[in-house]
């Protein structure tokens, strides 16, 4: 039987992984995106993956977000 990775209740043993999928857009261009999120154990984030497609988009996507981070003076 082939593992599946989506099921109500966790495996036993594994720590839980969050998915958010989105599909935004960023200028004219469509996105395809997924979050993958792991929790600690005090109930934050400890360790977000973020998956964004096409790699055009991407690019575009990561100079919008250095633009912003300029502008707040965190780059």
């Amino acid at each position: 039987m082939p593992h599946s990775p989506v099921r109500f209740k966790p495996f036993e043993g594994r720590e839980p992984i969050h998915a958010l999928i989105f599909r935004p857009q960023v200028g004219d261009r469509d996105v395809g995106g997924l979050d993958l999120i792991r929790i600690a154990e005090s109930d934050r984030i400890r360790e977000p993956s973020v998956m964004v497609r096409p790699r055009s988009v991407l690019e575009a996507l990561l100079g919008e977000v250095g633009s912003r981070l300029a502008r707040l003076g965190a780059a």
